[in-house]
């Protein structure tokens, strides 16, 4: 009955990794947040690996949104202009 209740709050490995994903989507649940922690709190493997993905899933978004750009520069559209005129014409 006990080990019942045990892999019921504390998941295994494998499926923490989705949880992981899923809490730095913002895409959790309450109950899925709770057996994360509870799960985190004594594997040290898992507390690691989720150290590493919210490491890289901050690098990434801080990388994505300094090469975000406001606009087209003139060249660009001029360029976009000439290649539909030519699909066109075909």
């Amino acid at each position: 009955m006990i080990n019942r209740w045990i892999h019921f709050w504390i998941l295994p490995c494998s499926e923490i990794s989705m949880l992981i994903e899923k809490k730095n989507a913002n895409q959790i649940t309450f109950l899925e947040k709770i057996r994360l922690k509870a799960h985190v709190n004594i594997c040290k493997m898992c507390r690691a690996y989720q150290k590493k993905v919210t490491l890289i899933d901050q690098l990434l978004s801080k990388h994505t949104n300094d090469e975000k750009k406001e606009g087209f520069e003139e060249i660009e559209i001029q360029d976009f202009k000439q290649r539909m005129k030519e699909k066109m014409k075909k």
